[in-house]
């Protein structure tokens, strides 16, 4: 199947295609069924008893325009079509499970953004940051990707901290040594003069 065909389309096509009066709007709905079911243009062309170019007029038309490809009254009315056991025509029972899909999906994103939320809250309570009202989800993961460099940040600062602090140690011993060694020649210098005296 290649789902050129909109939801409950081709139970209209096949209607017209097999039941319709006008041949020209007949052999439409057929190449529509055709090029839906895999087939080539090509193919569907030489089943039609078409060319390929018109084939795929037809099947453009039909992306841009749908079902409006047909006139004005050239298509069946909704109790001309075969129902369910629903009582509903494949068409109705088409476009109900697609907005109960799109009610599905729109939970689902309701329920991800909500626990987002809560999540963002629990990152805001944890690092004290105050903020007047939650903000949707994507905007909840800057807030968070922001809060997470913020801490980066501070946590390098900190490091940056005691690596000035070790340093300033580092050099205070280092000059103690210094001195220390400084001491140290001027005492034997001292000694060397003292015995020099005691000559």
């Amino acid at each position: 199947m290649s789902d050129l065909l909109a939801p409950g389309h081709e139970t209209v096509l096949t209607h017209v295609a097999e039941n319709g009066s006008n041949a020209n709007h007949s052999r439409r709905a057929r190449i529509l069924i055709l090029l839906d079911s895999g087939m080539s243009a090509t193919e569907v062309a030489s089943t039609v008893n078409l060319t390929p170019a018109t084939v795929n007029r037809w099947h453009r038309a039909y992306l841009k325009d749908g079902l409006g490809v047909f006139p004005n009254g050239s298509l069946p009315a909704p109790q001309q079509l075969p129902r369910s056991s629903s009582g509903k025509t494949e068409s109705e029972g088409s476009e109900a499970a697609k907005g109960k899909s799109t009610r599905l999906k729109n939970n689902k994103s309701k329920a991800a953004a909500l626990k987002s939320a809560k999540k963002l809250k629990r990152l805001i309570a944890k690092s004290g940051t105050a903020i007047k009202s939650l903000p949707k989800s994507k905007a909840a993961r800057k807030v968070r990707k922001t809060a997470t460099f913020k801490k980066a940040i501070r946590k390098l600062e900190a490091e940056r901290q005691d690596a000035k602090q070790a340093y300033k140690k580092f050099s205070a011993s280092k000059k103690i040594r210094r001195l220390q060694k400084q001491a140290d020649r001027l005492e034997k210098r001292l000694e060397a003069l003292q015995s020099l005296l005691k000559k």
